[in-house]
């Protein structure tokens, strides 16, 4: 969602993330892990609570594997991992002392970090010194390692509604065009609506075509369903992908799905009729946020280019596993 120097601007949506974050301000945790889809503005957040902590309003730049103010300090992957290099210069950062002062690490991308890395951080945050705090950006918290994620708070965050998205996309480039099926195709990603209104994207009919099929393949795993019927929805699903994006958007729509689960259990009301399956629905939390964390894991699967049928065929039986489907 950002380039170049770190916008200032406060971030739109995700205000329940956010209350909770400043209510913790007074008390905040030494580690949280910032959990949900790429593009949906975790870092936008982190940075926003990082300089309510600390005080410190400038900028930092974002294209760099490492930024840093007196206060923040910013990492995201080397290329393709967060190096223990990376880490020890964190930790150098640290041990310059800055009395009576917060510090805030935030790791960007955080399940690059490898296990040289993390041990060299784990010391810090066991028993981190007074008013430093680590936040670790990641697509689920499942991807990070146990380490770390037995140490940390998890804040999970959902895809964005589609107003959000397109009053963002408005902010940051007045300039775009945003189709209704773009909106569409970004799922709740302000930065995948970015992208996507900046590429020529797919044609509308075949977006049409991918969540049909989507939307029938989560039908059938309805109780009632029959185990053909399952089967027949998922090759039509794998039908209907045919190149590489098709499957991301596929996954996309299916964090959109889940997004709106997620808003259900934290409205307490039923779901706009139609919108996802009544099984999704009705799913309880701690279900529901073991199968948010198997599509984000699939989805990064896709990035590592990991067979794209079978990640299909996996996540249909890893559904079936969870729900306890006969």
């Amino acid at each position: 969602m950002t380039s170049g120097l770190a916008s200032k601007r406060r971030p739109i949506g995700h205000d329940q993330v956010r209350e909770r974050l400043r209510s913790m301000k007074d008390r905040f945790p030494p580690s949280l892990i910032f959990a949900g889809p790429p593009g949906i503005g975790k870092k936008l957040v982190a940075l926003e609570i990082a300089r309510e902590l600390t005080g410190d309003t400038r900028s930092l730049d974002l294209t760099q594997s490492v930024a840093q103010t007196d206060n923040i300090y910013f990492i995201q992957p080397d290329g393709a991992s967060i190096k223990i290099e990376q880490a020890r210069e964190a930790m150098h950062f640290l041990s310059l002392g800055r009395e009576g002062r917060r510090l805030i690490f935030i790791f960007d991308e955080a399940q690059a970090l490898g296990p040289q890395a993390a041990n060299a951080l784990l010391k810090s945050i066991e028993e981190p010194p007074p008013g430093v705090h680590f936040i670790f950006l990641v697509p689920s918290s499942s991807m990070l390692l146990s380490t770390i994620r037995s140490r940390s708070q998890v804040v999970r965050f959902a895809p964005l509604e589609d107003h959000v998205v397109a009053q963002i996309v408005a902010e940051v480039d007045p300039s775009l065009k945003l189709e209704p099926w773009l909106l569409e195709m970004s799922m709740g990603s302000p930065g995948a609506a970015l992208e996507l209104a900046r590429g020529q994207g797919d044609g509308e009919g075949e977006i049409e075509v991918i969540q049909e099929s989507l939307s029938k393949w989560l039908q059938a795993f309805d109780s009632r369903e029959p185990e053909s019927d399952r089967l027949r929805a998922l090759g039509n699903l794998k039908e209907s992908l045919k190149e590489r994006d098709h499957h991301q958007l596929a996954f996309r729509m299916l964090g959109r799905k889940l997004g709106e689960a997620w808003r259900t259990h934290a409205a307490g009301q039923a779901p706009a009729r139609g919108a996802i399956p009544k099984w999704l629905s009705g799913l309880e939390f701690e279900r529901l946020e073991k199968l948010t964390d198997l599509a984000l894991e699939s989805e990064a699967d896709l990035a590592r280019n990991v067979d794209r049928q079978l990640l299909w065929e996996q996540m249909s039986s890893r559904i079936v596993a969870l729900l306890k489907v006969p």
